[in-house]
């Protein structure tokens, strides 16, 4: 998908990155809506720069929360000006923390939740930035 995106289409994607990516482990919309060489800007990072790296720390979440569900609990298209779209979105995340035989974890066996906000900026139809926080 590229070029200029229209408000619904840009929501859609951000939408689907935790419905699809997150909460299935199903990697064709960041294949398809995220552009290879997408930049964390988050404070703390969420992901190494790259598609790839989105990629591995989805991964990681998915080992270490077998169960994860994440629902979306707001989505706004905070501008939408020059083929540039910014789509802010809040989600609530569950998930009961895996054991592991090598590093035992005190919270292991126990259901956790937490809430986490995501500013995307998309150009040309991709994901291009990304910024993040809990």
């Amino acid at each position: 998908m590229t070029g200029v995106l229209t408000r619904p289409a840009a929501r859609e994607i951000a939408f689907a990155l935790v419905a699809e990516a997150l909460n299935e482990g199903d990697y064709t919309i960041v294949r398809e809506c995220v552009a290879d060489d997408v930049v964390d800007l988050s404070e703390q990072r969420v992901f190494r720069d790259g598609r790839a790296g989105l990629i591995a720390a989805i991964d990681d979440v998915r080992t270490i929360w077998p169960d994860v569900f994440g629902r979306v609990t707001a989505l706004d298209v905070l501008s939408d000006e020059d083929g540039r779209t910014t789509v802010a979105l809040a989600v609530t995340t569950t998930g009961t923390r895996a054991h592991r035989n090598l590093h035992p974890h005190p919270s292991a066996g126990q259901q956790q939740r937490w809430r986490h906000h995501h500013v995307l900026v998309l150009e040309d139809g991709l994901v291009r930035r990304h910024h993040g926080w809990c």
